[in-house]
């Protein structure tokens, strides 16, 4: 008895072996797939990138432009789609600025799926450049492109490349270009972001003057109806840190951020043929 008991766990266990080594066959072809193109949400100034423990970050607010892929893991690589797409502003210690092609000296990954990514320059590279400080500036209908990984069974072709970054990328600004209430909105929460450290806690002083640090006399210049969203997110952001809600600004900033670019792609993906 005990024989035949031993011998059907080991066929239930042979069986539940092959039920997972074909689960992982059918599921890592999907996993290994390049992820969708972004498209980045240009800002009318330069993004400061903070710089601490040999880094210097900064962050882009992106959209899908390719609804039928996958969204990105974060921490996955992109790169710019073209060369002076964004350039890398060095400031040295006597306030001269010089300007590079970002592409050859940052590194750019995925943040949080399709709405944010991170752009980092190591600050040995900073200092070879002369600079002790650095900024981005992003220019109009800019794409990220996944970098090629060995093995995908569905990369990103040179046509499909070239399709989404001209076209799709074009037709985005229908809706993240120009003076939309939302994507004026997403520009200027992406500018707080950025004025904020990506770790810890901001004092209360610099929590309440950031909107007047990050925007100062450029409020002027921005869509009302984008300003008083922007404004709207900030008290709201600044009212949940003070209640304990959020351990820090940013990160309440970040979740409302995402909500916009979702809204936005949502919008987008709409209007559009989105996802070829």
């Amino acid at each position: 008895m005990d024989q035949i008991i031993s011998f059907f766990k080991r066929v239930l266990m042979i069986n539940a072996m092959a039920l997972i080594f074909v689960t992982l066959m059918l599921v890592a072809p999907s996993a290994l797939a390049a992820p969708q193109i972004l498209g980045v949400i240009a800002s009318n100034q330069s993004i400061p990138m903070l710089c601490a423990n040999g880094v210097c970050a900064a962050e882009l607010s992106t959209i899908c432009l390719q609804r039928k892929r996958d969204d990105p893991e974060p921490g996955t690589v992109y790169q710019f789609d073209r060369p002076g797409s964004a350039t890398l502003i060095v400031t040295a210690v006597d306030g001269k600025t010089s300007e590079f092609p970002a592409g050859d000296y940052v590194h750019v990954t995925s943040k949080r799926s399709y709405t944010a990514a991170n752009v980092t320059l190591d600050m040995d590279t900073l200092k070879n450049l002369g600079g002790v400080k650095a900024s981005l500036y992003i220019a109009s209908q800019v794409s990220l492109v996944p970098n090629v990984v060995v093995g995908d069974p569905d990369p990103i072709s040179e046509q499909e490349r070239q399709y989404v970054t001209q076209s799709m990328r074009k037709a985005a600004d229908r809706w993240v270009g120009g003076n939309q209430d939302k994507a004026v909105a997403a520009v200027i929460v992406n500018q707080l972001i950025n004025t904020t450290p990506s770790k810890g806690r901001m004092d209360k002083i610099a929590r309440r003057t950031i909107w007047d640090r990050t925007l100062g006399l450029e409020n002027g210049n921005q869509p009302m109806t984008g300003l008083r969203k922007a404004a709207e997110i900030l008290d709201a952001c600044q009212f949940r840190v003070k209640v304990g809600r959020y351990f820090n600004l940013r990160s309440c900033l970040e979740v409302k951020n995402d909500s916009l670019i979702s809204d936005i792609n949502t919008r987008y993906w709409k209007g559009t043929e989105a996802g070829s």
